[in-house]
């Protein structure tokens, strides 16, 4: 088992630095075929700049910088991960707004995602490019703070919808022409977009689009409980669900045992549901923060700090999706998340990230019997 990396001082950045050296030494492990992919388990994180979500550029938290190279091979280190999902951000005014959608200072550049991949590469990583869409922090929301993607479009006419996947098009095939020309190994064309992911016709001319310009699989991620309502499963290679269920909710402090069994009805509808389409599954997007009572609310912060319930929680997905029996559907975890900025996490933080939690060392547990 690893140590737990709790130390934030500067001794640690220096050893991380001299594992980024050794690990850049060895030859990267490039694009993989779409056949593995099929069949191998995707050990992964969601990987975050620094910035992120908040619109403004912070360049030495930038995925090309010298503190994500840190950052990648200390993740490597302490978990054993075999993917990488760079998710990064677009912008649209507000979720009632028919585009266009657009970068602003956070969002990575092309130059800076290609660099990004080559870095993940040369770790031995694989590589998931999966760009977001989120409403503009720089601009009111007409409702406050608390309307996300999954709401754009709840007021669109057909016109609008039609302007509005225009724009997303555009920048989802420009990502399709990014991850092929960076030999990034899996592509996700959209997440959480729960009213958008209604207009079937709409997503299934996108994914055409995309497989002109990317050979590689690729993935819808669906939001937790709306993945039935999908009907373009067909139309894509892998089912992706970003899986905050609430678990255990009668349990204050939950054990990993009544955790476990709290995700057996949930596990049963999604086993049924890769059967039914035919398709693996993968959590695209999971994570809890390191507080309390996070089983309740596993999409929010909050609650008296506590690594031990965000490693209870971590403990008992694990143990209930990696058992032997259920491989034939379930590939994969993309947890959430790690950041560009190597100290982030630690005993005193208690947000989503692992880095140098107990949740980092069960995750290592259970990567490292990969076949």
């Amino acid at each position: 088992m690893m140590p737990s990396y709790r130390s934030g001082s500067r001794l640690f950045l220096l050893l991380l630095h001299v594992l980024v050296r050794q690990c850049f030494s060895v030859v990267g492990a490039g694009a993989g075929a779409a056949a593995s992919v099929a069949t191998e388990r995707m050990d992964g994180f969601n990987f975050l700049y620094g910035s992120w979500g908040s619109g403004d550029a912070v360049p030495d938290d930038a995925y090309n910088s010298t503190h994500a190279k840190v950052a990648l091979a200390s993740m490597k280190n302490q978990t054993d991960n075999n993917w990488i999902a760079f998710s990064y951000l677009w912008y649209q005014k507000n979720v009632d707004t028919a585009g266009p959608i657009y970068r602003r200072p956070d969002t990575p550049d092309n130059s800076a995602l290609s660099s990004a991949i080559a870095t993940a590469h040369a770790l031995g990583l694989k590589v998931m490019v999966r760009p977001l869409v989120n409403a503009d922090p720089k601009l009111k929301d007409p409702d406050g703070p608390h309307t996300w993607r999954g709401m754009i479009g709840r007021n669109f006419t057909a016109s609008q919808w039609e302007s509005w996947f225009a724009s997303y098009q555009q920048m989802i095939w420009g990502a399709a022409e990014l991850a092929s020309q960076a030999n990034a190994d899996s592509l996700c064309v959209g997440g959480e977009l729960i009213v958008a992911s209604h207009q079937e016709k709409h997503w299934r001319s996108i994914i055409k689009g995309v497989r002109a310009r990317f050979n590689g699989p690729i993935m819808y991620a669906a939001n937790w409980g709306n993945e039935d309502d999908v009907q373009f499963w067909d139309a894509v290679d892998q089912i992706g669900v970003d899986a905050y269920y609430p678990l255990a909710k009668t349990k204050a402090d939950p054990t990993v045992d009544q955790l476990v069994a709290s995700w057996e009805p949930i596990k049963a509808g999604l086993r049924a549901l890769s059967k039914k389409v035919d398709k693996p599954l993968i959590f695209a997007e999971v994570g809890y923060c390191s507080t309390a009572q996070s089983n309740e609310h596993p999409a929010q912060c909050g609650g008296p700090l506590s690594e031990k319930a965000q490693a209870n929680l971590y403990e008992a997905l694990l143990t209930s999706f990696y058992a032997k029996s259920e491989s034939d559907w379930f590939r994969g975890i993309f947890w959430w998340d790690w950041s560009t900025t190597p100290t982030d996490g630690g005993a005193t933080n208690g947000g989503f990230s692992p880095n140098r939690k107990l949740a980092a060392e069960v995750v290592r547990r259970f990567y490292s019997q990969r076949t």
